[in-house]
């Protein structure tokens, strides 16, 4: 729903400089294991990822996704093995494999980037992206909190993050699992119920970083009758976009249901609309969009229903206001 901005070169350059050595340490001594040693085609992967590393650390997405596509090519055993991530009862298991996948996920291990606090890792890269409101829903707030609170005596920390989605997958493309344009932000409700480990390449849905502006919008159904009082249980919201990924991206987060839960919000909304549409001076007129809407023009982005809120007072405007 909103287009994340790029990461400035320094972010990269902390990313790399962070990440860099201990990732080749680990990608040696994993690729050392007798276990993957012998398997076919293991030395071909670490020479590549061993090329690679600056990119699979700090590409952009384009570039992530040219990574998926050589493996896809050239690594085919170990990307379709990786895609299908079958468990060792599962037929299609095989140990070889499996040790390949494994010694590349233990590479790239998000699980100790998630863990310090003092340095560079996931708090820290949560507190760079600064956002408040899940790009993928606009929604819910992703709050970020990190500090000691109480007395010397009696010091508590806390410490608080939303969740960082792995925009592909990482028991799918274990090579992406620490790519600074893999980790992505978002709501608990986003990234625990619904994207979980699904594929979005296979949900053809827009990468955050390239999330096109302006391609969808919001409206209500039958809006001729938002002429006088409604209730809420009356109200539908309406989403406006081009068949592709961006409406893949509005059904794949379940946007129109999930949506449907602030029918309560946008009755108060146009509760006040219409107050403030009636009112008898120009002044009054004039002060609608500040009294409806509870936030700066084009700050939407930052608040949650916002781009709902800021799209359907536009078309509230553009039915009514003479």
């Amino acid at each position: 729903m909103k287009r994340l901005n790029l990461f400035t070169a320094a972010t990269l350059k902390t990313h790399r400089t962070a990440l860099k050595d201990k990732t080749l340490l680990s990608l040696t001594a994993e690729f050392s294991e007798p276990s993957v040693m012998k398997t076919r085609g293991a030395a071909v992967i670490e020479r590549y990822l061993r090329k690679h590393i600056d990119s699979l650390l700090a590409g952009e997405p384009t570039e992530l996704l040219a990574h998926i596509r050589h493996f896809e090519k050239e690594f085919k055993w170990f990307h379709v093995y990786a895609l299908a991530n079958p468990k060792a009862k599962d037929p299609a298991y095989n140990k070889d494999k499996a040790a390949v996948v494994s010694a590349v996920h233990n590479t790239f291990n998000y699980d100790k980037f998630s863990k310090p606090r003092s340095t560079w890792g996931a708090y820290h890269l949560v507190m760079t992206y600064g956002e408040r409101i899940c790009p993928y829903c606009n929604l819910n707030h992703i709050n970020f909190h990190s500090r000691p609170t109480g007395t010397k005596k009696s010091v508590k920390v806390l410490e608080m993050r939303p969740p960082l989605d792995h925009y592909y997958p990482r028991f799918c493309y274990p090579y992406l699992g620490i790519s600074l344009y893999n980790l992505v932000p978002c709501c608990h409700q986003c990234n625990s119920s619904i994207k979980l480990q699904k594929d979005p390449l296979a949900a053809d849905l827009p990468h955050p970083f390239k999330f096109p502006d302006g391609a969808f919008s919001f409206t209500v159904q039958d809006i001729d009758k938002f002429d006088k009082p409604v209730k809420a249980e009356e109200i539908k919201i309406s989403f406006g976009c081009a068949p592709g990924p961006v409406q893949n991206h509005v059904n794949f987060f379940a946007l129109p249901e999930r949506y449907g839960w602030y029918v309560h919000e946008i009755a108060d909304m146009h509760g006040k609309y219409l107050s403030y549409a009636g009112a008898p001076t120009v002044l009054a007129k004039a002060l609608k969009r500040d009294m409806v809407l509870p936030f700066k023009p084009g700050s939407g982005a930052e608040r949650t229903l916002g781009f709902c809120m800021e799209d359907i007072f536009a078309s509230f405007e553009k039915q009514f206001s003479k």
